[in-house]
């Protein structure tokens, strides 16, 4: 009987691990599964800000899946921060790689169909070095994109697909379910295999209703002046005057 319940626990869980590895989407977790070091904060010069309150959820993006999130600036965007990790589905341990390359798409609103993004305005292809702590499963990464030119689009979607340089390794956008609140508005851009074609999912698959933690950031403010960097500044136009009236 031991050996029975042994061998039902082992195929329980290879087939949960099959699973998420075919159905490659989404991860949760309990808060009280998650044990986090670090708080997720967007830089100074952020025009949109959507830190997740608890990170509870990662949805993978490795292309050509796409995840996209809608948002409303009131300037163009010239960088983005958004935060994941990436997940070896032969081991189901973290992967950090010390550079990471992205495609990033910004896409109109869909007057159609809100729930999906609109027309593709413009896309970037992107590589950055990842910063990595612990917020949701361990080895999760922080990355900061600058975009080569001001984004055409201050009123749409934004999605992010993980290039595939060869290794087992798929990437997850972290995100918070928001559930029941009508305040999650994310959509992906998925293969359906009854179908054989991809599309975009607007009702998120298991009827959640998600937030992906990114943020837009436009123009860095300048850094404020420090009082001992004013006292010396007050003493040298000080310097220059009373030399000046000397020489007079």
């Amino acid at each position: 009987m031991k050996k029975i319940k042994i061998l039902f626990s082992t195929f329980l869980m290879l087939f949960i691990m099959n699973s998420m590895a075919q159905d490659q989407m989404l991860i949760r977790k309990s808060p009280k599964e998650i044990t986090r070091d670090a708080e997720l904060q967007c830089p100074p010069g952020t025009i949109f800000n959507q830190v997740p309150n608890f990170v509870s959820a990662s949805f993978q993006m490795q292309d050509p899946r796409r995840v996209a999130d809608d948002f409303t600036v009131t300037s163009a965007p010239l960088s983005m921060r958004f935060w994941g990790m990436e997940l070896d589905y032969e081991t189901f341990n973290t992967c950090q790689p010390s550079e990471m390359t992205f495609i990033i798409r910004f896409y109109e609103r869909n007057l159609i169909d809100p729930t999906i993004p609109g027309d593709e305005v413009t896309s970037y292809t992107l590589s950055a070095i990842p910063e990595y702590f612990n917020v949701f499963f361990g080895g999760d990464f922080q990355v900061d994109v600058t975009f080569p030119e001001p984004v055409p689009v201050t009123d749409g979607w934004v999605s992010i697909s993980r290039l595939n340089d060869g290794d087992p390794c798929y990437a997850f956008w972290h995100c918070e379910d928001m559930g029941g609140t009508g305040l999650g508005n994310t959509s992906v851009y998925m293969y359906f295999e009854e179908e054989d074609q991809w599309r975009w999912q607007g009702a998120v698959p298991y009827e959640l209703e998600l937030s992906m933690a990114f943020c837009l950031c436009g123009p860095r403010p300048p850094v404020p002046l420090k009082n001992w960097a004013l006292v010396i500044g007050f003493v040298l136009i000080g310097t220059f005057i009373i030399i000046r009236y000397r020489r007079i």
